[in-house]
């Protein structure tokens, strides 16, 4: 558990809740983690890293991570369920997503899929970001629609990051240019030079995990 951390429950699953103590009204980041098939858990360092640096940012109020459980089909339901109970927060004020790795995949699921429901709220979704999104899970058969999805969602106002390295073999660079352009070329693109999709190197995700949390509190 990271400072300030407490424990909890996202759709059965285990979870940690991090409110900022005597915090106004700020944002709520639900943070995603990697694929849970290959030991993917809410324990893995680049999820803990970008926590870190939120916690640090005094616009955000709470921060919120789980476990995704085995069965895939059922993870975007758990980010819903996540969204709902960083929403349900008095000291949130509106909601922002991250994913690393499949938790981009997950969560784009959602976006496409349920759109509309989970921005609409008193307390907008107002940005996503997709860290190191495995492009490769997330696309081959449906790349129309999922485009079609995302463009609806940045035309309504959500604002999505794209970040991952030059030499990420599970989002290769070609293509995710290729996909920025296809959205409009309205998301924040930022690719690491050099970063493989594991970040690394100590740099490699310090400069990740800025853009990554930028995008989340200061679009």
């Amino acid at each position: 558990m990271l400072p300030g951390e407490v424990a909890c429950v996202v759709a059965g699953r285990r979870a940690a809740l991090w409110l900022r103590a005597g915090s106004s009204s700020g944002l709520g980041v639900v943070m995603l983690h990697p694929h849970p098939h290959y030991g993917g858990n809410m324990d893995d360092d680049r999820v803990s890293v970008v926590l870190r640096e939120l916690h640090q940012r005094d616009g955000v109020a709470a921060t919120l991570r789980f476990d995704f459980g085995s069965d895939l089909s059922a993870c975007p339901a758990a980010v819903e369920a996540a969204l709902a109970l960083i929403r349900e927060q008095p000291c949130t004020s509106a909601a922002a997503i991250a994913g690393y790795s499949y938790g981009s995949a997950a969560l784009c699921e959602l976006l496409c899929d349920r759109g509309r429901e989970v921005l609409s709220g008193q307390k907008p979704l107002r940005a996503v970001a997709f860290l190191a999104p495995p492009l490769e899970m997330m696309l081959p058969g449906r790349e129309e629609s999922v485009s079609a999805g995302m463009s609806r969602l940045l035309e309504a106002g959500l604002h999505l990051t794209l970040v991952a390295g030059t030499e990420d073999d599970y989002c290769p660079e070609p293509q995710l240019r290729s996909w920025h352009e296809r959205l409009g070329g309205t998301a924040l693109l930022h690719i690491v030079a050099g970063a493989d999709h594991f970040f690394s190197r100590p740099e490699w995700l310090r400069e990740a995990v800025r853009v990554v949390v930028g995008g989340l509190v200061d679009e």
